[in-house]
């Protein structure tokens, strides 16, 4: 019965996720359209696509590839960004590690002395993460 309920949570969650992909790009497309006077066939012809997919995508929950979202962030030059929040502590995760508010109200990052692979260049500057090096979070001293 467990598994039952942890297989229904996972689609729950897929689809959760795949719907806030598609309500992220139709937000842009539709800004975009009122803006710019852009076209699912505009788009369609930047991806190098058929239209009719690009219009199934936002007629229907796609189930896009990784490549397929970074392709239309490049296409309508949006940069995403990716926070995990913990379900029970409320941590919140980037690829710079954890977020936190510091006391002037910009955010800061504690970092998880995690190693990624991937590109380390980037479109554009990020805020400067601060280095933590003990298990407490606590600050280097100067």
């Amino acid at each position: 019965m467990q598994m039952d309920e942890n297989k229904r949570l996972r689609n729950y969650d897929r689809g959760m996720l795949r719907s806030m992909f598609v309500s992220l790009f139709a937000s842009i497309v539709q800004n975009r359209k009122k803006s710019e006077g852009l076209t699912f066939s505009k788009l369609a012809d930047a991806l190098e696509i058929n239209k009719s997919a690009v219009s199934r995508w936002f007629s229907k929950a796609p189930n896009w590839r990784l490549n397929t979202i970074s392709d239309l962030a490049n296409v309508l030059d949006v940069e995403i960004t990716i926070e995990a929040r913990d379900r029970k502590t409320g941590v919140i995760y980037t690829p710079y590690g954890i977020k936190v508010d510091s006391n002037e109200g910009q955010e800061t990052f504690l970092a998880t002395g995690i190693i990624t692979a991937g590109p380390t260049v980037s479109r554009s500057s990020y805020p400067p993460a601060k280095t933590f090096t003990n298990d407490q979070h606590q600050p280097l001293a100067a």
